[in-house]
C-alpha cells in the first residue's frame, strides 16, 4: 500500500516542507492537492501453492479547485482513475482493466479524513487497522482483507519525497510495506 498526493497547477497547495502526519486522516483524500492515489500490490499463494500477482490503484485528480455547482452532484471537480491487474504466475497469464469516473451518485468518491475509496464496484476501505480491497472486472475478480503487520514507512525526508529540484515537485508519501 502506498499514498501520496502533489499538485502542479499554482492554485492548488504544493508538497513543500513539513507535513504533520496524524493517521487515520492521512488515510483519506487531501482535496487542497491536484493528484493523489492509493496503490495496492502483492503476491498471493492459494492452498495447492499456486502464485499469484494483484494491483489495484485508485487515483483521485483535481480538475477544478472548487466544483462550479458544489451543491449538484453530477457538477465535475474531481476525475477517478483507477487500475487493476491480476497475474497468474504458473500459467503466465495476465489480465488488466482500467476505468475512469467523475464523482456522482454512486459512481465515484474518497472520503476525506479515512481511507474509503471508491470507483463503481471497486473499493478501498480501511477500519480499524484492517484495509479491505475489492475489485470484479468480468473474470477478474479480487476480494482481500489486509492488515499492516509493521508501521508506515515515510518516504523521503519525514515523508516529502522530492521529485525535482523545484519547490512544489514533491510529493508526501508513505507506505505499508508488509499487509
Amino acid at each position: 500500500l502506498g499514498a501520496s498526493w502533489t499538485f502542479s497547477l499554482a492554485e492548488w497547495r504544493q508538497a513543500a516542507g513539513p507535513w504533520r502526519w496524524t493517521f487515520p486522516r492521512d488515510h483519506g483524500s487531501h482535496p487542497e492537492f491536484r493528484t493523489e492515489w492509493w496503490y495496492f500490490t502483492g503476491n498471493l499463494k492459494d492452498n495447492s501453492g499456486k502464485r499469484f500477482g494483484y494491483q489495484l490503484t485508485f487515483f483521485r485528480q483535481g480538475i477544478l479547485l472548487e466544483a462550479k455547482h458544489p451543491r449538484n452532484p453530477w457538477s465535475v471537480r474531481d476525475l477517478y482513475p483507477a487500475h487493476f491487474t491480476l497475474t497468474d504466475v504458473s500459467t503466465g497469464q495476465f489480465w488488466f482493466a482500467e476505468r475512469i469516473s467523475r464523482k456522482g451518485p454512486g459512481l465515484a468518491a474518497a472520503a476525506q479524513g479515512q481511507m474509503d475509496i471508491r470507483l463503481l464496484n471497486w473499493s478501498a476501505s480501511m477500519k480499524d487497522h484492517a484495509i479491505r480491497i475489492e475489485a470484479r472486472q468480468q473474470a477478474m475478480e479480487l476480494s482481500l482483507d489486509l492488515v499492516p503487520r509493521k508501521p508506515a514507512i515515510l518516504h523521503g525526508v519525514n515523508g516529502l519525497s522530492k521529485k525535482g529540484p523545484n519547490e512544489g515537485q514533491a510529493s508526501y508519501y508513505y507506505s505499508y510495506t508488509d499487509l
